[in-house]
């Protein structure tokens, strides 16, 4: 059950982070019409997004595989808490 758990998080996870990578990825390519100015705006870039989610996502299976149960399902919660907040944010603030 708690493989099952994880593997629908990881997924979810996995879809949200490739819908906010490729509005960041617009965002960019819009600001940089404008120039350095632009960029400054345009938040986070989608290569420090794509590295922090590694990392995170790195982080669940290491958790994972030490079968560190309760630890990888609280990560994979607050993870998927925080995309989808972002997500909401980035989507709204248009």
């Amino acid at each position: 059950l708690d493989i099952f758990l994880l593997v629908v998080m990881c997924a979810f996870m996995s879809s949200m982070m490739m819908l906010i990578f490729a509005k960041r990825v617009k965002a960019y390519e819009k600001a940089a019409i404008y120039g350095d100015e632009g960029l400054e705006k345009a938040g986070v870039s989608p290569t420090t997004l794509a590295g922090v989610f590694s990392f995170v996502f790195l982080l669940i299976i290491i958790f994972a595989l030490l079968k560190l149960v309760n630890e990888t399902l609280v990560c994979a919660v607050v993870t998927c808490i925080l995309l989808f907040t972002y997500m909401l944010k980035i989507t709204l603030s248009e």
